[in-house]
C-alpha cells in the first residue's frame, strides 16, 4: 500500500496541521499503483502497534474496495489526520530561533483486513502539494517490523520555513539595523560629541521616527514572531 496525501490545512500561528492521505496498491512497482481492491481497516499510533490485538472500533477508516471499473470509486476514502502541537513552555515561545524554526510530526500507521488477522504491508507515504510561498515541509518514512506481521509505516513530518521567508527576513534585519544605525549616528554627533544642535527640530523627528519605525518595520517579517521568544524545543504530536 502507498499512501499518497497532501496538507489540507497549515495552521502557522497555532502550529497545528491537517493531512490527508488516499491508500492506493502498488504491489512490487511503487510507480505502476492502482485503487486498493481490497477491504481493510486502518489504524493509527498505538492502536496501530496493536498491543494486545486490534480492535475494530478503533479504526480510523473502514476502506471498502471500489467495484469493478469504477476506479475514482475510492477518492471519497482517506485518512483525515488532525495534529496539533504539543510543547513544554507557552505557545509564544514556539518561534525562537525564527527563522530556522522547524515543527516536527510523527504518526504510526497500519491496515488490517477485514477479519482483523492478516496486516496490509504499506510500504511507503508522501505529501505531494504545495503549503504555501512562506512554508515547506519534508516527509520521512521508517517501516516498523513487528513479529508476524506486515510491515507498518511511521511517517515523520517536518514543517519549516521556506527559503523565501529566509530572504525576506534578512532583508527586514538589514532595514531594522540601518535604521538602528542611523539614529546611533545622530544622537552620537549632537550629544557625544557635544556638536552645536542646529536649528529646527530635524534631528529629533530623525530619532523619534527611528523608534516608531522600527517596530513597525519588524512587523513586516513573515508570521511577525512575538517580541521576547527564548530557547524552546519543541514538536508536533498527532492527537
Amino acid at each position: 500500500i502507498f499512501l499518497y496525501g497532501g496538507v489540507t490545512h497549515w495552521d502557522a500561528g497555532n502550529k497545528q496541521l491537517s493531512v490527508r492521505f488516499i491508500p492506493f496498491w502498488c504491489r512490487s512497482n511503487p510507480i505502476a499503483c492502482n485503487p486498493l481492491q481490497e477491504d481493510g481497516l486502518f489504524f493509527r499510533d498505538m492502536d496501530a502497534l496493536a498491543v494486545g490485538g486490534f480492535n475494530k472500533s478503533r479504526a480510523i477508516l473502514d476502506f471498502q474496495a471500489p467495484p469493478i471499473n469504477l476506479s475514482h470509486f475510492h477518492w471519497n476514502q482517506y485518512l483525515d489526520l488532525q495534529l496539533t502541537q504539543h510543547c513544554w513552555r507557552d505557545v509564544n515561545e514556539l518561534d525562537f530561533n525564527y527563522p530556522q524554526d522547524w515543527y516536527e510530526l510523527r504518526v504510526h500507521l497500519a491496515a488490517v483486513s477485514k477479519d482483523l488477522n492478516t496486516t496490509l504491508p504499506i510500504i511507503a507515504a508522501d505529501l505531494v502539494n504545495f503549503v504555501d510561498k512562506f512554508w515547506a515541509y519534508t516527509v520521512e518514512t521508517l517501516y516498523i517490523r513487528q513479529e508476524g506481521q506486515q510491515p507498518k509505516i511511521s511517517i515523520r513530518i517536518v514543517m519549516h520555513r521556506s527559503s523565501y521567508t529566509k530572504f525576506l527576513v534578512f532583508v527586514n534585519l538589514v532595514v531594522n539595523w540601518t535604521i538602528t544605525w542611523c539614529a546611533g549616528y545622530v544622537t552620537t554627533t549632537n550629544i557625544a560629541n557635544r556638536r552645536r544642535r542646529s536649528p529646527g527640530l530635524d534631528q529629533l523627528a530623525i530619532l523619534f521616527g527611528a523608534l516608531f519605525a522600527m517596530p513597525s518595520v519588524r512587523e513586516l517579517m513573515p508570521g511577525s514572531p512575538p517580541f521576547g521568544v527564548q530557547f524552546l524545543s519543541c514538536w508536533l504530536h498527532s492527537q
